[in-house]
C-alpha cells in the first residue's frame, strides 16, 4: 500500500517491536511509551522533543 521513494532514514530513527509482535518506526523519542498520550495533553517536555524530532527529520531528507 505504500511505495518507498527514499530508502535513507534520518539518524534520530529507531524501531520497536512490541510483545504483540507490532513494529514501529519513527524517531526514537516518540517510540517512548506514553510518549503520544503526553504530547497530545500539552506535556512542554513531549511538545519540545516532538517539534526538535521533526526538525531533525525534515533536515535530513
Amino acid at each position: 500500500m505504500f511505495e518507498t521513494v527514499d530508502h535513507s532514514m534520518p539518524s534520530n530513527w529507531g524501531a520497536k517491536v512490541s510483545g504483540e509482535g507490532f513494529l514501529s518506526i519513527g524517531p526514537q523519542n516518540w517510540l517512548e511509551d506514553g510518549f503520544w498520550e503526553r504530547y497530545f495533553d500539552d506535556d512542554a517536555r513531549a511538545v519540545n522533543l516532538f517539534e526538535r524530532e521533526l526538525s531533525t527529520t525534515l533536515a535530513e531528507s
